[in-house]
């Protein structure tokens, strides 16, 4: 893995925002580990990187997920998701997907709903976003 180009676009200032919405950890301070059971998935437009879709295992067929398009290119996340299915279930044991989703980022949200992400939980108050606390979504999707 590139984890240079890795850094880079998961510490974008308008998707690191995501990931880390409670500031636990600053963009300057966040460096990806590469190893052999993580999954960096680059999503292309054409020769363009556009984002990344993060995996990382929780049990050997049980992985968390993350995606981090760049703004310019939000709109591939529902063709990034499908893809990065397809290509779990031909290339790996992964049996279980899981996500967590900030109660307020409706986008992500229905983004995973629409991929066939189902709502598994909800998390209460479980992580603060401008010191304001807020729900999380657990949401899982099966292979």
């Amino acid at each position: 893995h590139n984890m240079a180009l890795v850094r880079e676009i998961m510490t974008h200032p308008k998707v690191y925002k995501y990931l880390m919405p409670d500031g636990m950890v600053r963009a300057y301070d966040f460096h990806p580990v590469d190893n052999e059971f993580l999954y960096y998935l680059l999503i292309k437009q054409g020769s363009k990187i556009a984002g990344i879709i993060f995996l990382m295992p929780i049990s050997k067929s049980l992985y968390y997920g993350n995606i981090a398009l760049l703004p310019e290119y939000y709109g591939l996340g529902y063709e990034s998701v499908k893809d990065a299915i397809k290509w779990l279930k031909e290339n790996t044991e992964i049996k279980k997907l899981l996500a967590f989703v900030v109660g307020d980022n409706r986008a992500s949200k229905k983004l995973l709903d629409e991929t066939g992400f189902v709502e598994e939980a909800i998390l209460k108050n479980s992580i603060t976003k401008d010191k304001k606390p807020m729900n999380q979504y657990l949401m899982g999707y099966d292979l």
